[in-house]
């Protein structure tokens, strides 16, 4: 163990000196032993100086060797450490033969090849922070066409929108001007007058609710409560457009935590766009029903499934884009809105149409953690509230 631990802490050109050494004196000793058996005093003592002369000898070429066997290890080990610390540059060049030489030429064709890559490495990088500079510019220029193509698009709306009630506004007060009006003929055109200022208020409101960020007045709320209110705003033009209403709402699903009167907004959108839809007759089915549990996340899905035109498979990825419309009327706020509400609120709206077939849009509303008792049973905001039994099994 002791030898162990002196071997450990000595170079190599120590332990090949020693080695050497080591050697020639065994032999030495050996051969004196031998021949000191029968030798007189002088031959003894010539033979002790020989051995001396012998070990000094051997001495001194271990020395040699061993200098000789670790200066090309040595240089090797001082290039290794160079290159770890990144000086790549520096090669060996050695012109030694043997396993030392080839292991010497090997570390500098890796040295050599390790620097190439390193240089393509960096060539590489160069060219991509250029096509990530190039790229930045691009989404950069892209995004400001895409602004001033929505800002061209909304103007267009708009301009489209604005000119049909000014134009009203417009037919209404050279009425009033004309002298030989009577009371009825004034009486018409201050109506005009007044539903193209109407028009213009709904569409400032419209602009106004699309553009403000969305605050939400959240209480524990049911459903189908919300869902009765928006059948009953509706219930004019659901008579006068005939279409059959199937409702499939569980009263005893679970309350959620919404804002009431952004939920009715939603509900209102999808139910008004599926009439238009089914302008000479037609069914909508609403369905509404729990999902999930209450440990794995427990949502209320619900479904509005018309008979209506349907929608392009082109248009279905921008049917929730703002100004995006294919009536002649309206701005195309409606959808994009719901969209933001249902983002505000957690949830989501999906929608599936076929043309001819009709669509079906799904909305997906996060039930309460724990329910709460609601601040009111009533949808402020909405003329005639929420009342409880309208729209139970209308069929």
């Amino acid at each position: 163990m002791f030898l162990a631990k002196i071997s450990s802490k000595m170079s190599l050109r120590s332990k090949i000196s020693g080695m050497l050494v080591l050697i020639i004196l065994m032999v030495a000793v050996s051969l004196s032993l031998l021949v000191l058996k029968e030798a007189d005093a002088t031959l003894k003592f010539n033979l002790l100086v020989a051995t001396f002369i012998l070990s000094l000898l051997g001495v001194v070429t271990g020395i040699v060797l061993a200098e000789r066997v670790t200066r090309p290890l040595k240089r090797l080990m001082y290039h290794v450490n160079a290159l770890s610390r990144g000086r790549l540059a520096e090669r060996m060049e050695m012109t030694a033969g043997g396993e030392i030489g080839e292991l010497a030429r090997a570390f500098d064709h890796m040295a050599t090849e390790l620097d190439r890559r390193i240089n393509e490495i960096m060539d590489a990088k160069e060219h991509l922070e250029n096509l990530l500079c190039e790229e930045r510019k691009m989404r950069q220029e892209m995004e400001r066409s895409k602004r001033l193509s929505d800002i061209g698009e909304f103007a267009a709306v708009m301009a489209h929108e604005i000119r049909n009630p000014l134009a009203r506004v417009m037919m209404g007060a050279y009425a009033l001007k004309d002298d030989s009006m009577d009371a009825e003929e004034g009486e018409e055109a201050l109506d005009n007058i007044l539903k193209g200022v109407e028009n213009l208020n709904r569409l400032v409101t419209e602009l106004l609710n699309y553009t403000g960020k969305v605050e939400l007045q959240r209480y524990a709320a049911q459903v189908w409560r919300v869902l009765d209110a928006s059948l009953l705003n509706l219930k004019e033009e659901i008579d006068r457009s005939k279409v059959k209403i199937l409702r499939d709402v569980d009263p005893d699903l679970p309350a959620v935590n919404i804002d009431a009167v952004k939920i009715e907004r939603v509900f209102h959108n999808i139910i008004k766009n599926a009439l238009q839809a089914m302008p000479d007759r037609g069914t909508l089915k609403i369905e509404a029903r729990s999902q999930g549990s209450e440990t794995q996340g427990q949502v209320i899905e619900v479904i509005f499934s018309d008979t209506g035109c349907g929608i392009p498979r082109e248009n279905m990825g921008r049917i929730f884009s703002p100004f995006f419309t294919t009536k002649t009327e309206g701005t195309g706020l409606g959808l994009a809105l719901v969209y933001r509400i249902m983002e505000a609120h957690g949830g989501r709206i999906e929608a599936e149409s076929e043309v001819g077939e009709g669509s079906v849009f799904r909305v997906v509303l996060p039930v309460v953690p724990s329910v709460v008792p609601s601040i009111d049973t009533r949808v402020p905001g909405r003329e005639g509230g929420i009342h409880e039994g309208y729209g139970r099994g209308m069929e």
